[in-house]
């Protein structure tokens, strides 16, 4: 298992937070490695306490060119280690099979605990086919409040 950080979660491109009781859409970039694995993790970004995701989407573009793809992953929080998910928002999402978007789709993401640090991530769990992402960018946008 491998772990990636995006540049939002290095804090090279920083997460936009609100300051005040506003909703503050916050876009991450995900740049794809040379390969990716099953249970390969792909942190992010921190939600600090104190704010509430929202929302989140995302997009990814086509990363298994494969006649049959296989990619599948999940998204949620990593836990305390970061070599898990300890709280899966959605599973199975097949986006990057073909370019496409991805979207919450139920309150699960309004009830995780506002009051500590959160490790936003992705997580594969079924690897590509036919692995093409080495240089492609998708982008997740999350939707905070504070």
């Amino acid at each position: 298992m491998a772990t990636f950080k995006t540049k939002s979660y290095t804090n090279l491109n920083p997460l936009y937070t609100p300051d005040n009781a506003e909703v503050c859409g916050s876009p991450i970039r995900v740049d794809f490695p040379s390969a990716l694995a099953a249970n390969d993790l792909i942190l992010l970004a921190t939600i600090p306490a104190g704010t509430t995701l929202v929302d989140y989407k995302g997009f990814i573009p086509d990363i298994d060119s494969n006649g049959t793809p296989a990619f599948a992953f999940s998204i949620g929080v990593a836990n305390a280690g970061l070599t898990d998910l300890s709280t899966v928002l959605q599973a199975g999402l097949t986006t990057g099979q073909a370019s496409g978007a991805f979207r919450a789709t139920n309150a699960d993401h309004l009830a995780l605990d506002s009051t500590v640090d959160r490790v936003l991530a992705l997580k594969v769990t079924t690897a590509a086919a036919t692995y093409t992402g080495n240089g492609k960018v998708g982008r997740v946008i999350v939707e905070l409040e504070a």
